[in-house]
């Protein structure tokens, strides 16, 4: 995690739970790009690719634990940020896990393009559907994005 002076809600560890998958190349270049950018503006984040990553085969003790790191991760968090790009299940799992917990979420697109569709019930739930790094910059400094293209 990163260290910051700006202030924190009480019971919160860290601004920004970052919910994206990270199991190839290009998905990881989107997460770290999100990571740089939350640096940038000195904000801590948890990142489960950097803090509960657990390989494929794994014992159920070390899957619960991840788990459960996850969920105090978006609890404790005052903003998740979910990378829809791939459709992700888990990253699904977490953003509907921290609206259902009042935790804000921004949707993060990359690969959308301008004319792709987005899903009706993240459009809806996030305070921002953001397809480029500056909109998200503009959500992360709490501009709300409402998305306007077309729906699935």
């Amino acid at each position: 995690m990163t260290q910051t002076t700006k202030s924190l809600s009480p019971g919160k560890k860290q601004h920004v739970y970052i919910a994206a998958p990270f199991f190839k190349p290009d998905q990881i270049t989107r997460v770290a790009l999100v990571e740089t950018l939350l640096e940038k503006h000195g904000l801590t984040y948890f990142s489960p690719r950097k803090q509960s990553a657990i390989g494929p085969i794994s014992s159920p003790e070390v899957r619960k634990k991840s788990f459960d790191m996850n969920v105090r991760g978006i609890e404790e968090s005052e903003l998740v940020i979910a990378i829809t790009d791939d459709k992700d299940m888990g990253t699904i799992f977490e953003a509907g896990h921290a609206y259902a917990s009042g935790v804000p979420v921004i949707y993060v697109a990359f690969t959308l393009g301008k004319d792709g569709m987005f899903n009706l019930m993240l459009a809806e739930s996030g305070k921002a559907a953001c397809k480029t790094v500056e909109e998200l910059e503009a959500a992360i400094l709490g501009q709300v994005i409402y998305y306007e293209g077309l729906i699935e």
